[in-house]
Parts: C-alpha cells; structure tokens; sequence
C-alpha cells in the first residue's frame, strides 16, 4: 500500500464518501425507473386479467377441460373416477386464478382492485353483447 502526500488544497474525502454517493445515485435511478413502473402495473394488470377473463379464454379453458376428459376416458378409467378427476382439474384452474386475483389485490392495492373490477365488466360487457347478437 502506497502512501500518497497531499499538496496544499488537495481535497481529502472521508472513507466511504464516494461509496455513499454513488448509493445514492444507484437508488435514485432505481426511483425513477420504479416511478416509470408504476405507471405501467395497472395496464399490465388489466391485460393479463382481460386475457384470462375473456371469452376467448373461456373457450380455450372448455377446449381444454373437454380434451382433458376425453383422455381420461380413452385411458380405460371408471366415469367415476373420470368426472372426480375433471373436476378437480377444473377446481385447480379456479384456485389458481383466485390466487393470481388475490395476490394482484394485495400488493396493488387499490389499482389491482380496479383493474380487476375493469377486466370483469370488459368480460360481462362483451358476453352481453354476445348475447344480444344471437
């Protein structure tokens, strides 16, 4: 370790000084890309949810419960055992996106709760409209 003499007005920082500004820029930039975030979360929220509310989903999820049925079936198991099975599929995808709701609601707050409200009246909106058509 070398040691360096200072002229005179040289300008002596303390340990650390240079560490703890350059913290302090690191968390003010992550403040600024966090308050950029924030802006997005809701949108995000209301799409991904839309998407997995929509009528669209309802019928891939049908497609899908159908097909899975029809396996279980061709598989050679009792009706019993079939339906028991499917339905607990079902119940699965159901406890997943009441989790998924859950969590949005909690860290969101009331911008999670929004957008979830949102997303149900966009679904019921277009399944009125679907309705109304026939």
């Amino acid at each position: 370790m070398a040691i360096q003499r200072l002229k005179q007005g040289d300008v002596v920082s303390k340990p650390g000084e240079e560490d703890a500004e350059e913290i302090r820029q690191v968390f003010a930039g992550l403040s600024d890309g966090l308050k950029d975030l924030a802006g997005v979360i809701p949108e995000l929220i209301q799409s991904s949810l839309s998407a997995v509310y929509s009528e669209e989903a309802a019928e891939r999820q049908g497609k899908a419960v159908a097909a899975y049925y029809t396996a279980l079936k061709e598989s050679g198991m009792s009706e019993q055992m079939v339906e028991r099975l499917t339905l607990d599929y079902v119940i699965s995808f159901r406890d997943l996106l009441n989790v998924i709701q859950d969590a949005v609601n909690a860290e969101s707050g009331s911008a999670g709760k929004k957008a979830v409200e949102e997303a149900a009246d966009e679904s019921s909106d277009e399944n009125e409209e679907t309705s109304e058509s026939e």
